[in-house]
């Protein structure tokens, strides 16, 4: 396996969005388009299905920053980060939309 995407639906916004779930890319894999290419599939279903948002729950720690360049190079943008108690770090979300 050289990596895996999921969507999953919040409640409160079901409707409209759904959202970034399982994201990752086998250490081996990683540099070769893998990550790009998953993502890119995941914002043409959720294009199709007619969704107006892609949203993720991502972090600030350095172990994202790969991670945050690729979410800014397909569109996601920042729209809303809230620092974790005790971490350090900032829970980041990010969006992408509309998509129609």
């Amino acid at each position: 396996v050289r990596g895996t995407i999921g969507l999953y639906a919040r409640t409160e916004d079901q409707a409209d969005a759904r959202w970034v779930s399982w994201f990752c890319v086998n250490p081996e894999a990683r540099g070769q388009g893998v990550g790009k290419n998953l993502l890119d599939h995941l914002i043409s279903v959720v294009r199709e299905r007619g969704y107006r948002f892609l949203r993720l729950y991502t972090g600030s720690d350095e172990n994202q920053a790969r991670a945050q360049l690729l979410y800014q190079s397909r569109g996601l943008r920042e729209v809303r980060r809230t620092r974790l108690p005790f971490s350090g770090y900032d829970k980041i979300i990010r969006e992408l939309g509309p998509l129609h």
